[in-house]
């Protein structure tokens, strides 16, 4: 299978927002070390302590679209694949070197098998997961906050 491009899948106001922050000297570099020290530890601590971490033992039912998933977008190595148990329908991803992916139960209880697959391929897609992008989490974020 050709794995997709995620360039072929970036919304328009995505990329405009990714070429206006890769016009920011160092932006890049101040994403990735913010990433590496705040997101990927606090958070890979928090996943660690307060979630449950899927596989194929372990809600093995979600936990096995995500292989499929990451060869369609060509992503090598699959990601953690984490539980929130949370009442409020959520997906989320992080990190840059050691991206995770959280799903929360709510989502899985109000969403068919179907409807989570897309998902959790909508949380890859939208993420450094396929692109590699630091400016696009960057963007991301300063979207959600302002």
């Amino acid at each position: 299978m050709i794995p997709a491009n995620p360039q072929d899948y970036l919304h328009d106001a995505d990329r405009r927002a990714l070429r206006d922050l890769k016009r920011i000297p160092i932006f890049d570099k101040i994403c990735s070390k913010f990433i590496q020290l705040f997101d990927e530890k606090i958070f890979g601590i928090t996943d660690m302590a307060s979630k449950i971490r899927l596989s194929e033992e372990q809600v093995p039912r979600i936990y096995n679209m995500l292989p499929g998933i990451c060869e369609k977008l060509g992503i090598e190595k699959i990601p953690p694949l984490y539980l929130e148990l949370n009442r409020d329908p959520n997906a989320y991803t992080y990190g840059d070197k050691k991206p995770s992916i959280t799903v929360t139960s709510g989502l899985l209880e109000c969403l068919t098998d179907e409807e989570n697959l897309c998902g959790i391929g909508s949380r890859m897609r939208s993420h450094s997961l396929s692109t590699r992008s630091l400016p696009h989490y960057g963007s991301g974020n300063i979207k959600r906050r302002s």
